[in-house]
């Protein structure tokens, strides 16, 4: 190692003092450049960044919140007796003029000529109140402010 730092000297005393001014200048240069590259532009990047990440993880926090608080509210509310829930919504399906076929948590509901408001009423009750959640809907408007179809609801 020693022979190897005695041979640089040896090399930049031989320069003339142009020379080392000038290859000074140069390592300089680089020096600032590398500097720039690995440690000053990325901290001054994410520098600038840093109001941006803050807001959108702020938002993302009130997100998660609001989140928390109504999986809170979910576990809050009584759970629903599947008999119950089947008894409930076999007595909304009759008022609605509609008939439900399947046994298990699935059941298959047939939608006669239905008023659209009447519809949108009873799919508002389906969750809080009967428990169930729609899985898939096949609905047709059969005339201006009528539908009719076929939903597979799951039961608690």
């Amino acid at each position: 190692m020693n022979a190897v730092l005695n041979r640089v000297r040896q090399l930049w005393q031989s320069r003339l003092p142009r020379e080392q001014l000038l290859l000074s200048a140069a390592a300089a240069v680089v020096l600032v450049a590398l500097l720039w590259t690995f440690a000053l532009g990325p901290a001054w990047r994410l520098w600038q960044q840093a109001p941006g990440s803050r807001l959108q993880a702020e938002q993302q926090r009130s997100i998660m919140l609001a989140l928390q608080e109504r999986a809170q509210d979910l576990q809050k509310q009584a759970r629903i007796d599947p008999a119950q829930s089947r008894a409930a919504l076999s007595k909304s399906a009759k008022e609605l003029g509609a008939q439900l076929g399947g046994e298990g948590q699935r059941v298959i509901v047939e939608l006669p000529r239905v008023p659209i408001a009447a519809l949108a009423a009873w799919l508002q009750a389906l969750g809080p109140q009967i428990g169930a959640r729609v899985v898939q809907a096949n609905l047709q408007e059969s005339e201006p402010g009528f539908w009719t179809g076929r939903m597979t609801l799951e039961l608690p």
